[in-house]
């Protein structure tokens, strides 16, 4: 539909995961079973030390399909979607949810997960023939910036945090031919993806520094390497808002 195809036009990450279509448990509503997706509200909550968390969960809902289990159409029996319809989860599966979850979540957002992962991708020896490089890259500029979005005194901290951004141009320049990285028209859409959030995440960094005509030029870049990029769109529009 033309919803999903904005979404990938627009889309910067230059991976996407692939998962198996599995059913849920039947969840009854108006004498009709849907095929349901549980959803988990929680919160992480310091605890021992600044880096160590603790999860607390807030409640939990089943977000409904439109159509129930008996229906032909595909997407309509297994994409849920909350605007559809929610149900209640019973207190016995919220806990065993609970239960599941408790000592995964701290873990997944750990700043030391975080720096196994990019250490993994940074130390793949088939750099060139695999997504690794893309990946190491995306995530590096995003923590980039989230390191600015963070402190005080951004200007200063601007040069530092760029070390990020130039790591990340090298591991693509190094598992790409550089030629074939210059030349925008002769690389594959997914690196075109992750040449585009780097330059757009740069633009980011500078503008907020208030370096606008530095930024509004990564962003430029950004929308040559990938021209559906809305990201990249939306802050030169408001660059040139801004300067007019």
């Amino acid at each position: 539909t033309e919803e999903q195809q904005l979404h990938w036009w627009n889309n910067e990450c230059p991976v996407f995961i692939a998962e198996s279509c599995v059913k849920s448990t039947p969840t009854s509503k108006d004498g009709q079973d849907f095929d349901g997706t549980m959803r988990i509200g929680f919160v992480l909550v310091r605890s021992g030390g600044a880096k160590q968390f603790s999860a607390e969960f807030l409640g939990g809902y089943w977000k409904l399909p439109h159509d129930p289990v008996g229906s032909e159409d595909l997407r309509k029996r297994c994409v849920s979607k909350a605007k559809s319809s929610t149900s209640d989860v019973d207190q016995e599966t919220l806990q065993c949810v609970y239960d599941e979850l408790r000592n995964v979540l701290p873990d997944v957002f750990s700043d030391a997960a975080l720096r196994r992962i990019q250490l993994s991708y940074k130390d793949d020896k088939n750099a060139a023939s695999s997504i690794y490089p893309l990946i190491y890259a995306f995530m590096m500029c995003r923590q980039a910036v989230e390191v600015l979005k963070a402190k005080r005194e951004r200007e200063r901290l601007l040069s530092s945090v760029d070390s990020f951004f130039i790591e990340a141009r090298d591991k693509l320049l190094r598992a790409n031919k550089e030629d074939q990285w210059q030349s925008i028209g002769a690389m594959q859409w997914p690196w075109r993806y992750a040449g585009s959030y780097l330059e757009r995440q740069r633009g980011t960094a500078a503008a907020l520094c208030e370096k606008w005509d530095v930024a509004a030029g990564h962003w430029q870049q950004a929308i040559a390497y990938h021209p559906y990029n809305s990201h990249a769109l939306c802050c030169l529009g408001m660059h040139f808002q801004r300067s007019s």
